[in-house]
């Protein structure tokens, strides 16, 4: 018989997170999928471009070693962090850099 696990259980294994907190999409700092609303992918990614120093440009390389620590498609959200524009690239697509929008 599958039960289902009480409230307890849940609480014991994964601690409550605020509903408005970005550590709701991560556990043991991983991203566990990408939310799918625009808002929450935000707040998502607010999490990881910390990682970015502002004023230094970034290869393609050095993005994917950074976004990998979070996620396993690092493509995705390398992406994800130019189309929210929380990343800013040039025309080539060789270099990288934060955002100064946040």
């Amino acid at each position: 018989m599958n039960e289902k696990p009480t409230d307890t259980t849940i609480n014991r294994k994964h601690p409550a997170v605020p509903r408005d907190s970005p550590q709701r999409f991560f556990r043991n700092g991983r991203l566990v999928a990408m939310p799918v609303k625009r808002r929450n992918v935000r707040i998502a990614l607010s999490v990881i471009v910390e990682d970015f120093e502002r004023g230094r440009a970034y290869t393609e390389e050095e993005i994917n070693t950074i976004v990998l620590q979070y996620h396993d498609d690092y493509c995705v959200l390398r992406r994800a962090l130019v189309n929210e524009r929380f990343l800013e690239r040039d025309a080539a697509g060789q270099r990288y850099w934060r955002a100064d929008l946040l």
